[in-house]
């Protein structure tokens, strides 16, 4: 449980006149916020749903205070600081470093510190996480395939074979990263596969969703819909 004066230093924001001692168990919209929640204004639109407001505490502008029957921390930021908040409300289990006795990890694959490896997940050889990296149960890590420090691929997802994640990223359940882009190229008993002989990379602080599928390709080549230049 966090009380308003917890959420007021913890976000560097000033008291005013709201009551430190008042304790928040949760963020609700206005509408239907309680005397233990927080809610927020962003916009001015919402300003007529503050006035009958029940919130425990609600994040505003300085501007619109008067406008609040309820006690309220003022930034010129509310939306910002709402996210900022809901860290502090998160409830999500935190993971465990270490690997798991079910999980499957090849003795040439590299792990940093502080990592956690989750039940029934696979890592292959040459495969580098960096430190504090964490994976989901059931998630696969192909041979060469790279995890920045600091990411987290949550359970089942998959990054083939030479697949490069960077640091500080979350990969959702059931993710699939650096599979077949597929081509094929017809020969004289039918159609021939065309090996997709690149793979992924993904720069630093990105979030993928659930399952999202994120192909690889060939090398650059022309095609019938390249004529001005190969593909990039």
């Amino acid at each position: 449980m966090i009380t308003v004066g917890d959420l007021a230093a913890q976000l560097s924001l000033p008291l005013g006149d709201a009551d430190p001692g008042v304790a928040l168990q949760g963020i609700a919209p206005l509408p239907t916020a309680g005397p233990a929640d927080l809610a927020f204004v962003s916009e001015r639109r919402y300003l007529p749903a503050l006035a009958s407001s029940r919130a425990g505490c609600v994040l505003l502008r300085s501007e619109w205070r008067a406008q609040s029957p309820v006690p309220a921390l003022c930034t010129d930021q509310p939306y910002l600081y709402y996210a900022r908040a809901s860290a502090l409300f998160d409830r999500a289990p935190q993971p465990v470093a270490g690997v798991h006795a079910t999980a499957a990890v090849d003795p040439a694959a590299q792990l940093g510190e502080g990592v956690s490896v989750g039940p029934g997940a696979c890592i292959e050889a040459g495969a580098r996480l960096g430190d504090g990296v964490v994976v989901g149960a059931g998630a696969f890590v192909g041979g060469g395939a790279a995890v920045g420090d600091g990411s987290r691929l949550y359970p089942n997802v998959v990054l083939y074979h030479g697949v490069v994640l960077g640091r500080g990223c979350a990969v959702h359940a059931n993710t699939v990263i650096g599979a077949d882009g597929f081509g094929y190229a017809r020969g004289p008993g039918g159609w021939e596969k065309i090996h997709q002989l690149g793979s992924v990379r993904i720069g630093d602080g990105v979030e993928i969703g659930a399952s999202v599928t994120i192909a690889s390709r060939t090398c650059p080549s022309w095609s019938p819909s390249s004529r001005a230049r190969a593909p990039a």
